[in-house]
């Protein structure tokens, strides 16, 4: 079996659609369309039509056209419908990627040979994780079972460090509590790291015995896009920060005993008692989030009002901003006072992984121009999950422009309708709630088709289903657009400017007669904010709806 196939590196411009590595070719239809834009009030276009030019130039000089094809638009053409807000992330602006061309895929029958000419970014396509114990300790391939155990014992080598528990006899434990149970659970990181998590099943906790308050935010997305636009307009240094078996630092705050998980040698009565708020327990991510941010503040941070998860810092060495994500955090400013932060939270005994970089966070993939100056947000990773989970349902579906199907408004079913049965109706759940995740982000453009979707999920129709497939195909099919980050300011500009655009229809839902709302928000022409919603009361007139949507 050959472990890899090579792949080809390819570069999307607007206009100029994709082929083979040997030949390009000019969508004549995008270049007219970009003569007739072009001129002094449209600058991009102009770009647009010199880039188109550069390359022709360089494909016509360094190959000879395809014959095959000649006369014929490749079926590979870039979607090149650009609003506002998207742009095709591999512009010739940006740093040299080709994530969107998908690695060659490996043989399933390799040899132990084979798995170890393997790269570690292979490892989570190629191998298939363990559901339990037994299967990862005792995995049949030699290979693959040094990596679990290795994994395996890293892991109780962590919580042994880290004193999360002690053994103590069940016949001490009070008659009104309970073993909370525990598992394994076993993934393949994408930087190829076999991760073992030793987790305590927080279903068999009892509520307001093993633990009273379980909520812990997480940082705005809206905060995160104004981040970037800061870093772009400041000119700010930027970097990651992972805490290191984040969970396993804060102590428990209940006394909770837990059943001896397997791995670990124990007497057949004994048990744990937890002493730190170890994963799986449902106050693990809140005790671990007050900790962090009290660690934060005794270092001189200061919390937002406007966003708990936001905490900044000023003094002489200069700026820093600080966001986090349960244990994932983000920052930038002045490099001089990121690292004098990194200094005092590793003083503080928090054992940290940095890298000052800015490519990844929260499963999305940001690049920046090479003048770091632009920006380009997309989700490659949930686009990749959405094609492998509904990829097959979608084959065959034409290609379409626009994400919905135009004036189409979903009804609820009613007594007597056709109704999804229960697999379909889970796989609509399911393709809905990772659509909304795009929208959350980086795909403004999905989102009304997406809120018709929602208006479905605890009874869906053929129709639905239908429609959702169509919303994934779109998706699929535009897999190189994200969310556009241009600042319209330079540095130490004065004014920051927000720009809303608002928009609504007229009782567009007929089984309810509610209008639906929309609006964007710009700060300094990178949009920061969207919404596609129904709004909560009918109106009267076009004008009251759109009085309801502005406000």
């Amino acid at each position: 079996a050959t472990p890899t196939r090579p792949t080809r590196r390819v570069s999307f411009t607007p206009g100029v659609t994709t082929r083979s590595s040997s030949a390009l070719h000019a969508n004549k239809k995008v270049v007219s369309a970009m003569k007739k834009l072009s001129g002094d009030g449209n600058p991009e276009a102009n770009s647009i039509l010199q880039r188109n030019e550069r390359l022709l130039q360089r494909a016509t000089t360094a190959t000879p056209p395809s014959n095959s094809q000649s006369g014929r638009e490749s079926p590979e053409s870039a979607n090149v419908l650009q609003s506002l807000t998207m742009i095709d992330k591999f512009d010739e602006d940006f740093a040299d990627v080709a994530l969107m061309v998908e690695a060659g895929r490996v043989s399933p029958d390799l040899t132990e040979e084979d798995m170890a000419k393997l790269k570690p970014e292979q490892y989570r396509d190629v191998f298939e994780k363990p559901n339990k114990f037994h299967e990862a300790w005792h995995h049949p391939s030699p290979f693959q079972r040094k990596k679990w155990r290795e994994g395996i014992m890293k892991e109780l080598d962590k919580m042994k460090e880290h004193r999360v528990w002690k053994k103590v006899k069940r016949s001490s434990i009070p008659k009104d509590r309970r073993l909370v149970k525990c598992k394994w659970v076993f993934e393949i990181k994408r930087n190829g790291v076999f991760r073992c998590r030793l987790v305590a099943c927080g279903y068999s906790q009892i509520g307001g015995v093993d633990f009273d308050q379980i909520y812990n935010s997480v940082v705005n997305d809206v905060t995160f896009r104004i981040m970037i636009t800061a870093k772009l307009i400041w000119a700010l240094c930027s970097g990651l920060f992972d805490v290191e078996t984040a969970f396993l630092n804060a102590d428990m705050d209940k006394e909770l005993y837990m059943a001896i998980p397997e791995g670990l040698e124990a007497e057949a009565d004994e048990c744990l008692l937890l002493l730190k708020a170890t994963y799986g327990t449902v106050q693990a991510a809140r005790a671990f989030g007050i900790w962090f941010a009290n660690k934060l503040k005794k270092i001189g941070f200061t919390q937002s009002a406007a966003d708990p998860c936001l905490f900044i810092r000023r003094n002489e060495l200069g700026l820093v901003m600080v966001i986090i994500y349960i244990d994932d955090g983000y920052f930038q400013g002045d490099r001089p006072a990121m690292d004098q932060m990194i200094e005092q939270l590793r003083a503080e005994g928090i054992k940290l992984k940095v890298e000052y970089t800015m490519e990844d966070y929260l499963s999305c993939q940001v690049l920046f121009s090479k003048d770091g100056k632009r920006a380009w947000l997309g989700q490659p990773h949930m686009v990749k999950k959405i094609h492998k989970s509904f990829g097959d349902d979608t084959k065959g579906l034409r290609k379409t422009k626009t994400p919905g199907t135009p004036g189409l408004i979903l009804a609820r079913p009613q007594a007597n309708d056709e109704v999804l049965d229960d697999e379909k109706q889970r796989r609509l759940r399911s393709g809905v709630g990772m659509l909304l995740y795009l929208v959350k982000h980086s795909r403004p453009d999905i989102a009304n088709a997406v809120r018709e979707l929602t208006k479905c999920m605890d009874k869906g129709t053929p129709e639905a289903y239908k429609e959702m497939l169509r919303v994934i195909k779109f998706v699929l099919d535009t897999k190189d657009l994200g969310l556009k980050m241009f600042p319209t300011i330079e540095y130490m500009a004065l004014v920051w400017e927000i720009l809303l655009l608002s928009d609504s229809d007229w009782c567009g839902d007929k089984q309810t007669r509610k209008s639906v709302s929309g609006f964007i928000m710009f700060l300094c022409g990178v949009p920061i904010m969207w919404r596609s919603k129904q709004q909560p009361c009918v109106s009267l007139s076009s004008t009251e709806a759109e009085f309801y949507a502005v406000s």
